[in-house]
């Protein structure tokens, strides 16, 4: 779900608003930085999704949406199983073994 079913009952049966304390508090949002801080935060987080697996990301995001959809199926589930046999998942681990960066082929 989008957030928790009572923060969600006082959102839609009292119209209440929350801050961003109470909103990260209860899951809601995940981060909450001053209004000057935030470009920053975003190209951080940016920087580190744009070093992993493009490969990787694109099956999480396709997992994540099959969840909010009631969760993914069978042949769904092994898209995770097939990924460690590739050549992308492979370069993951030698570099990390390595203690060095990946190097993923984003053609």
């Amino acid at each position: 779900g989008v957030a928790p079913a009572p923060m969600l009952r006082e959102m839609l049966l009292e119209a209440r608003l929350f801050d961003a304390a109470r909103a990260l508090q209860c899951g809601l949002v995940h981060a909450v930085v001053p209004a000057q801080d935030l470009a920053a935060l975003v190209a951080e987080r940016a920087a580190q999704i744009e070093m992993l697996s493009p490969q990787a990301a694109r099956i999480n995001k396709r997992t994540l949406r099959q969840i909010a959809a009631g969760g993914p199926s069978g042949p769904e589930r092994r898209a995770h199983f097939a990924y460690a046999d590739s050549a992308e998942h492979r370069e993951g681990v030698q570099a990390f073994v390595q203690k060095r960066a990946p190097r993923f082929d984003r053609g």
